[in-house]
């Protein structure tokens, strides 16, 4: 596929792992379109972090330009950002922002804007109430001086599923939203490619040998809803059938990895619950290999990378229907429950640890065609190019952009 603008300018809070889920989102994104824009220039733009140097080989071809977060470091500003990304701005470009709290993105979307050139942003969930709720007094600041005009200001925003689409509805934006969901690299190999043991095979977790895992793998943080997962856990621990709980991810904040430990261990479930970091690479293929079912019981998502990455391991699912991935529960893909409900999370739970393996195989292979027919890359980035080219008056408008 051909373009007809010339650069795509792309503005993302991180280029590493400390970005968690939106990292490999915006990255992976970019690739794949990079790979269908040849005749137009991909630029990558953000910031500076502590892990910058060890991801940004994973954008290759790419090359991210990324800046020390200077002066206003809690609103995502940088000077020389904002400098450079508005030095490449010309009547060819197209602006796509990741995120809505740096302040250097609404400053290059207002150059955008006075070129006549569109700009589109991803929230990623951040205008999520539940999102919005957290950080209040910090987020209506930011909001009383620039997100909100920057908001209303956008050529279209993109959201990853309805509820994202229902939640910028009551921000108040009224112009074009399109309805996009998130990607996947589906394995070229499942069986017969371990590339070692996952972190629970060794010696360090010697109560878990023999035992079927249930992965989570996510920054730990309360909207997770680990804490009631753990609850479950317990009222479930008489009848686990050889499962065993592993957490996976970086905490977020410190102290809450902290309250599920503590948690963990008044229950007494250290014998079947592990926390194990963050994992990233072969470790995160590691465990996506070698686990037996998937986790995510979450309060808030937008379309999540993990439970998309899990069903391309042809891992049975338990999510929450939070995720905002319906099409996997109107499949029978995926065993769903209600995370603000105790009672469906428990329900959901026992249901899990006690079906058969035939049954979990069944569902997982549903959610593993699902992934692999509707949320590869390669559509993906289709789609956004679509809407490029819609808003350059290059085609007619997109099925999946609404304007109601």
């Amino acid at each position: 596929m051909k373009s007809d603008f010339n650069k795509l300018l792309i503005l993302t809070p991180t280029v590493s792992r400390i970005g968690a889920g939106l990292f490999n989102a915006v990255r992976c994104l970019a690739m794949a379109q990079n790979q269908q824009i040849s005749s137009a220039k991909l630029l990558v733009f953000s910031f500076t972090d502590s892990f910058t140097h060890l991801d940004i080989r994973s954008w290759s071809p790419l090359n991210p330009k990324h800046f020390k977060r200077r002066l206003m470091p809690g609103l995502g500003f940088s000077r020389e950002l904002v400098v450079q990304a508005r030095s490449f701005l010309d009547s060819g470009s197209v602006l796509h922002v990741h995120g809505i709290w740096e302040a250097a993105g609404a400053m290059i979307a207002s150059k955008a804007k006075s070129l006549r050139r569109p700009y589109l942003i991803s929230p990623h969930g951040m205008l999520d109430s539940w999102a919005l709720n957290q950080s209040r007094l910090k987020k209506s600041i930011a909001n009383a001086i620039y997100v909100k005009r920057y908001i209303e200001g956008a050529s279209c925003i993109h959201a990853l599923c309805e509820s994202e689409y229902d939640s910028i509805r009551s921000y108040g934006f009224k112009g074009p939203i399109s309805i996009i969901e998130n990607g996947v690299d589906i394995p070229k190999l499942i069986e017969g490619n371990i590339c070692h043991p996952a972190p629970w095979k060794t010696k360090e977790y010697p109560k878990l040998s023999g035992r079927k895992i249930l992965l989570f793998l996510g920054r730990v943080a309360e909207k997770k809803g680990l804490f009631q997962l753990i609850n479950a856990w317990n009222d479930c621990k008489q009848n686990l059938n050889d499962w065993a709980l592993v957490i996976a991810g970086p905490s977020d904040p410190e102290a809450h990895l902290e309250q599920l430990r503590n948690r963990v261990d008044e229950l007494e479930l250290n014998e079947t619950v592990a926390f194990i970091g963050p994992q990233f690479g072969d470790d995160k293929i590691a465990c996506y290999q070698q686990s037996a079912g998937f986790v995510l019981t979450s309060f808030s998502e937008g379309v999540p990378l993990a439970v998309l990455e899990a069903a391309s391991y042809r891992l049975p699912l338990l999510i929450s229907s939070q995720c905002n991935i319906p099409k996997l529960e109107s499949l029978d893909a995926a065993i769903t429950i209600d995370a603000r409900n105790q009672a469906s999370l428990l329900a959901g739970l026992r249901r899990f640890l006690g079906e058969n393996h035939e049954s979990h195989t069944a569902r997982s292979l549903r959610a593993y065609e699902y992934v692999k027919d509707e949320c590869t890359w390669d559509r993906i980035a289709t789609q956004h190019l679509e809407v490029y080219r819609w808003l350059t008056g290059q085609r007619s408008k997109p099925d999946y952009v609404r304007l109601d």
